[in-house]
């Protein structure tokens, strides 16, 4: 791992902390968490807010004002507000689905619930979703936050990632393995 790898994983799971912890002495803890959501919608579907974001050319002077034009038109918190100002002053802009995805894990730690990940080559139905949903959650004696994605390109099989371990039963996943193997 690179240190600026390392840097970003610990920086960011910093401000994430802060952020964690300035929410809940202020009792905000639920609506950071949506503001978190918004913000990272935001930067996905908004270009001109991607490209804010993500390139660490643009001068700190033309991201602080631009961040907070766009901060004063939302309706975030204050404490949201703050907190977006000060990772852009810090010029720490570039990290911020870090420290938002650190931020989600402290949240989901706190209520004491795992985190799962479900990719299949199949279009499952509601019902198969809630299925499998209720048997991992059982299974693992945990609440669930449970995301689920189609992928065709798996060809067959299922990716679920509880945590961070990971099962790749998908047909693509076993084909990459087989060709690793021999070395090709």
């Amino acid at each position: 791992m690179s240190s600026n790898q390392k840097f970003s994983i610990s920086a960011s799971d910093r401000y994430a902390l802060a952020l964690f912890e300035l929410a809940q002495e202020q009792s905000q803890l639920d609506r950071i968490e949506k503001e978190t959501e918004e913000f990272r919608k935001l930067i996905k579907n908004n270009n001109d807010v991607n490209f804010l974001v993500k390139n660490p050319l643009i001068g700190k002077k033309e991201q602080v004002t631009s961040i907070k034009k766009i901060l004063q038109i939302s309706d975030f918190s204050k404490l949201f507000q703050n907190f977006i100002e000060l990772i852009t002053n810090k010029r720490r802009l570039f990290f911020i689905e870090k420290i938002l995805d650190s931020f989600e894990n402290l949240k989901i730690n706190k209520k004491g619930e795992i985190k799962a990940n479900l990719i299949s080559s199949k279009e499952l139905s509601g019902k198969e979703l809630d299925d499998f949903k209720k048997d991992l959650a059982t299974s693992l004696k945990s609440k669930m936050i449970f995301k689920y994605k189609y992928d065709p390109s798996l060809l067959g099989g299922l990716i679920v990632q509880i945590g961070s371990v990971m099962v790749d039963t998908s047909l693509k996943g076993k084909l990459r393995r087989l060709k690793e193997t021999m070395g090709s």
